[in-house]
């Protein structure tokens, strides 16, 4: 296992290029963190060869809008990897939510609105901009609506789906991926988190590959839908996901950079929804529709 740290004294520019790595570069690493140390930010990421790692560094300074800055690769020990990039993972508080991995148990105490997520092979922390921005915006919609029916689109780890929860617990709940894999982990998170066990059919995760899909079909239409993925793919989706919100209901999307909110907002305008917030965080975006 080799280890990619890039040095920045930046928080912004720290940011930007954790959301390039978790976000945009394939192959994905094992594992991305990014964490304040000292008087720098420290951005790692873990990959299984040496190669992997040093292309990774190489495509940042391609792709950046900034100049990348100080980089070292270091082979680590394979049985401690996990440990080390979870432990450099701190809680996040994103409105009246705490999301926290394993190692800060002791710290972080218990409560209702508390999430454990550990960082692992599905997308959601809430270290990134993008999970955080959502965080915000469903702490800001479920303050001032109640929600029967909730679609995650694209749930990854399951955070936004078990925040959902957290917020509405008599909502109809249904989380998606493509990815099997991440359906799984989501499952795995919601049994952790205790209360927020899948119990009456409030809180279900299906592999779906797109809202025409039999498990969305059934469930719509619904008054509230978060989709937290990249920005080409919400302009693609546009015509599928405005017929499936309720006339009144909410949108939350993320996963946009600011530079493609404009775009975004202009396709979604087109099918019938207007802006209602419009959050930067970094170098993204994440933005409140109604319908």
């Amino acid at each position: 296992m080799f280890k990619l740290e890039i040095n920045t004294h930046d928080q912004t520019v720290a940011h930007h290029f954790f959301g390039l790595l978790s976000e945009i570069y394939e192959p994905a690493a094992n594992s991305i963190s990014v964490f304040e140390h000292n008087t720098s930010w420290l951005v790692e990421g873990y990959f299984e060869q040496q190669k992997e790692a040093e292309s990774a560094a190489l495509w940042l300074c391609a792709a950046s809008c900034y100049c990348v800055p100080s980089w070292s690769l270091s082979k680590v020990d394979d049985r401690n990897w996990v440990a080390l990039s979870q432990a450099g993972l701190p809680p996040v508080y994103a409105g009246r939510y705490t999301i926290y991995g394993s190692h800060d148990k002791k710290k972080v105490g218990r409560g209702p609105k508390r999430i454990l997520i550990d960082a692992g092979e599905a997308f959601g922390t809430a270290h990134h901009a993008t999970t955080y921005g959502c965080l915000i915006a469903i702490d800001y919609v479920t303050r001032r609506k109640q929600f029967k029916k909730i679609l995650d689109l694209g749930t990854g780890s399951g955070i936004l789906a078990l925040a959902l929860r957290r917020a509405m617990p008599q909502a109809h709940i249904l989380g998606t991926d493509f990815d099997s894999n991440s359906i799984d982990v989501a499952k795995a998170n919601a049994a952790i988190n205790g209360s927020l066990s899948i119990t009456n059919g409030r809180l279900m995760f299906a592999t779906s590959l797109a809202l025409q899909d039999k498990s969305i079909r059934q469930a719509q239409p619904f008054n509230l839908i978060v989709a937290n993925i990249l920005a080409s793919s919400l302009i693609q989706m546009a015509r599928d996901i405005a017929p499936a919100l309720q006339r009144g209901g909410n949108l939350v999307l993320s996963g946009i950079l600011y530079s493609q909110a404009r775009q975004v907002i202009a396709q979604y305008n087109s099918h019938g929804l207007r802006l209602l917030k419009h959050l930067q965080i970094d170098a993204w975006s994440t933005i409140i529709m109604v319908k």
